[in-house]
């Protein structure tokens, strides 16, 4: 389903919107589709790369729909920001934030119930305040825009536990469709943002674009001490004439480096955490976004919704917990098209920090038992406030288990019991705070894994998200890549196939284009092809030009490129070796098989080995196309009864119900585990659907 499936009026009416209100001529990849399902009423979760124009597919269908629409955003800056620049397009919107007068509540709950507003911002906290629950449920929106979702999951960088509360909320004002936005999510993190979205037998689609974002380059910078660090990033915001952001992990650190960082340069540097006054925070913010401020120094959410495409560097100078929270930072850079620059400097023991911070945040054993006793000797009880933020990572699991019905109220949390269950309710919850710790370290692995590679960054990041990369020589990749190789080399080839084309085409009276079109030179300049087989592989190339043209189109790319050391698919001349680079980069089986020209039985066997000898880390994301967490729980008991030497006792087990190839992988995992004495399939698997507590 896209937008082309409409008919001419329903294309005249999206087309005259977006050209009247917006001012533009064109929707962004991506976009059209997320739009057409909105308008056709349908649920969606679009993970949408910053800068790729999240707002407008909600801001467009609010003005061909009968109601108003319901935006659910974290941040009040946010929202004002939003609403200032919808009213200057002629848009009528209204933040819900700060105290309501009831003259003010009157006169905004009027306008919705008549549709003259287009769209409410709301924080997810005030969706059970008494008199918005109240009117939303006697009027609901045309839909529920839900933005920077993967706060939903506890899963994420940027868990947020109000907004589990959305569901619960949607499903009381009678189930509008939803529109789920974030830049960042990996699979594990949409299934939980689904889970928790998606009403009970409802369509739900997940549409994703690709994250790679070519025109900022990728540098991480190593330094051996405290002071090297402090010099280093003084020089990079003193050569940088464009905006940055400088990203620091605590309150604490972000004024330490404001402060060092005004002694030093000649332009003002501004802090921003969420422990600043509003009033310092909002200065900040508006000086920034004004151009006042080229030089900002904050935690993670400075940047969230700010609408400057000019920012060209990025600074970290600490790691992030995740790729997905520094990602979601370095997309910050560059929303102009143009060139930017995502700069992380680390120390050695930065690594050894980070690791230990995997488990910040989680509560201890004796805090748990205290906690569930409260809860199980009253039916309805009020949880306070923690100065350590655990208490609503648990009551977001026990609401997760069916057991509680919980709600912020002034001071803490109302829980109200459901039901209890007759196991041992700390040791169940307790298993699931050690799943979120191993998920935790997992995800910090991850990130120390990206700063120690020795390979292309951007190869890193796109196969953790199992997402493509676009193909851009305009613009250097990382520094890994040495300054920009890759895209010289890029640029070196097309230059030679080109003027190879010209000649060519001259000699045989056609034009350039017949003898080797656009498309198929695109695909050569980016795969370089090594051998006659691989040559073969591209799209375009046929029997007729590999005869003709073959070799010297392989002399050509030797010739441009030398150095194949960044092409590591290209580099394989045998199967396997191809094989084992397709399964890096997420590619599922079946399709390695048709790439490689192997029966999907050798496939299986290269990825056997493949597992046998690389760690965990490089393919334990992987064997979701094999089987699932649960399904591989069942294998695994079955290897323990009857051993791996015969695979015939497992599979007649289970009748069928898993092949051959299956249980052949399961072994492969079950006996690397009993081999390093460490459990692999640590992916977590949110609860089943019977057990959710609004149903």
């Amino acid at each position: 389903m896209s937008l082309t499936t409409f008919d001419a009026r329903q294309w005249a009416r999206i087309n005259g919107v977006l050209t009247r209100v917006f001012g533009l001529t064109a929707l962004r990849p991506g976009q059209a589709d997320v739009i057409a399902r909105v308008l056709q009423g349908r649920s969606v979760l679009a993970v949408m790369p910053t800068g790729a124009g999240k707002s407008l597919t909600y801001q467009l269908p609010s003005l061909l729909m009968a109601r108003p629409v319901l935006v659910i955003s974290p941040l009040v800056a946010l929202m004002q920001e939003q609403v200032a620049s919808l009213r200057t397009l002629g848009i009528l919107a209204e933040a819900l934030t700060g105290p309501l007068s009831e003259e003010t509540w009157s006169t905004m709950s009027e306008k919705w119930r008549t549709g003259q507003t287009r769209l409410w911002f709301v924080a997810p906290e005030r969706l059970f305040q008494a008199r918005v629950f109240r009117l939303l449920r006697a009027y609901p929106p045309s839909f529920m825009a839900v933005d920077e979702a993967h706060c939903i999951s506890q899963w994420g960088y940027d868990f947020r536990p109000e907004y589990r509360q959305i569901g619960k909320f949607r499903h009381q004002i009678g189930n509008p469709p939803v529109l789920a936005l974030t830049a960042t999510a990996p699979p594990v993190v949409q299934r939980e943002i689904e889970w928790h979205l998606r009403d009970k037998g409802e369509p739900f689609d997940i549409l994703t674009q690709p994250v790679d974002r070519p025109n900022i380059a990728l540098d991480v910078q190593e330094v051996g001490t405290g002071a090297e660090k402090l010099h280093r990033v003084e020089r990079l915001l003193a050569e940088e004439p464009g905006a940055a952001i400088l990203y620091a992990s605590t309150r604490r650190a972000t004024e330490w480096w404001a402060d060092r960082l005004s002694e030093r340069l000649t332009v003002p540097v501004v802090a921003y955490h969420a422990g600043l006054p509003r009033e310092t925070r909002a200065a900040a913010e508006q000086a920034f976004r004004r151009r006042q401020v080229n030089r900002v120094v904050a935690t993670s959410a400075f940047g969230m919704g700010i609408d400057r495409g000019d920012i060209r560097l990025i600074v970290h100078v600490d790691l992030p917990e995740s790729l997905d929270a520094y990602y979601q930072a370095v997309g910050r850079a560059g929303r102009d098209g143009e060139a930017a620059r995502a700069v992380l400097v680390y120390r050695s023991a930065d690594l050894v920090h980070r690791r230990h911070l995997a488990d910040r945040g989680l509560v201890d054993r004796a805090s748990l038992e205290t906690l569930l006793q409260a809860i199980q000797k009253r039916s309805v009880v009020t949880v306070p406030e923690d100065p350590e933020g655990t208490v609503p990572l648990i009551l977001a699991m026990l609401e997760d288990l069916g057991w509680i019905f919980w709600r912020p109220v002034s001071g803490g949390w109302r829980v109200i019991r459901r039901q209890w269950p007759t196991e041992d309710a700390v040791s169940v919850v307790w298993g699931r705070i050690d799943a979120l710790r191993a998920w935790r370290q997992e995800q910090a692995r991850h990130m120390i894994h990206y700063v120690q590679e020795s390979n292309c960054r951007r190869d890193t990041l796109l196969a953790y998200y199992r997402s493509p990369r676009i193909p851009d020589s305009r613009f250097s990749c990382c520094d890994r890549c040495r300054g920009g190789d890759r895209q010289r080399s890029f640029e070196t080839v097309r230059e030679r196939l080109a003027a190879w084309r010209q000649a060519v085409g001259r000699q045989q009276g056609v034009s350039p284009y017949v003898v080797m079109p656009e498309s198929l030179m695109n695909q050569l300049v980016l795969r370089q092809p090594r051998t006659p087989a691989q040559l073969a592989e591209i799209p375009g190339m046929g029997p007729k030009r590999l005869r003709q043209w073959g070799d010297e189109v392989l002399r050509l790319i030797r010739e441009s490129s030398p150095s194949a050391s960044n092409f590591s698919l290209t580099d394989a001349d045998d199967g396997e070796s191809q094989a084992f680079w397709l399964f890096a980069t997420g590619l599922p089986p079946n399709e390695v098989a048709e790439r490689i020209h192997r029966r999907p039985s050798t496939v299986r066997q290269y990825y056997v080995r493949w597992i046998a000898g690389r760690p965990p880390a490089e393919w334990r994301w992987t064997l979701i196309h094999w089987f699932s967490h649960e399904e591989y729980r069942q294998l695994k008991a079955s290897f323990e009864r009857w051993g791996a030497d015969r695979l015939r006792p497992v599979y007649d087990e289970w009748q069928g119900r898993f092949d051959w190839g299956q249980i052949e992988v399961a072994r492969a995992v079950w006996q690397y585990e009993t081999t390093h004495g460490e459990s692999v399939f640590r992916e977590p698997v949110p609860p089943t659907r019977p057990t959710r507590p609004r149903r």
